[in-house]
């Protein structure tokens, strides 16, 4: 290891020579010491751990083998399935793009950003090498979910005149993916003996290339 030193890549393990052994803590320094190269960029680099045991001693020894190599860059995005959603709907969603340095923790973000979108029912991620040694290609196949939603009923309530019957209707309906685009339409109209009421509503969750959602609503009520 020359790339991290001794000292910071032992801290990663939470046990002392003398400690009572536990794999438990053990894996997770080991996950830990290989997450430190992951983090920054260094996809590439081999982490094996060997045990050598001495029984009459009781005891355990763990050596660590590092074959380092060079930061790893990304080389393509490449996307499969989103035969509605927009290509730019998922890009905007990621945390790096072509060129980057790969980096382990911004990539699992943003596989969680994209599974909040709701647009998906499925993603299946894969990282294979690029062109050349040191280039990667990140590749998201997606399953597509429906993002339509609509509600219908009816409702009683008491109304003022004894005469009315006290019933009213009503029909909702909202598409999370407007036509791919990521944008959210949704109307509703309500009908009763003494009111009816009709409302639309827009919104854009990305506006001026940013995620800040920007929406209006119309409403009419005789």
């Amino acid at each position: 290891n020359r790339i991290f030193s001794k000292e910071e890549l032992e801290a990663k393990v939470k046990m002392l020579e003398g400690d009572i052994f536990n794999l438990k803590k053990l894996e997770a320094g080991y996950s830990a010491i290989a997450d430190m190269y992951f983090e920054n960029g260094y996809s590439s680099t081999q982490i094996e751990k060997k045990d050598v045991v001495d029984e009459g001693a009781r005891s355990i020894k763990y050596e660590v083998k590092i074959q380092e190599s060079k930061r790893s860059h990304i080389e393509n995005i490449i996307l499969k399935g989103n035969t509605k959603t927009k290509d730019h709907v998922i890009l905007r969603e990621l945390l790096f793009s072509n060129g980057d340095v790969f980096s382990k923790k911004r990539f699992l973000n943003s596989l969680r950003n994209i599974y909040n979108l709701r647009y998906f029912s499925s993603i299946v991620p894969d990282v294979k090498p690029g062109s050349e040694a040191g280039l990667l290609d990140v590749i998201l196949n997606v399953e597509e979910t429906s993002t339509a939603n609509i509600q219908f009923g009816i409702t009683f309530s008491g109304v003022a005149d004894a005469n009315t019957f006290p019933m009213s209707v009503f029909v909702q309906w909202e598409e999370r993916n407007l036509l791919g685009s990521g944008s959210e339409l949704s109307a509703n109209v309500t009908a009763g003996p003494d009111k009816q009421s009709a409302t639309l509503g827009y919104t854009e969750n990305w506006f001026l290339g940013i995620p800040l959602g920007v929406g209006f609503e119309l409403s009419a009520t005789h």
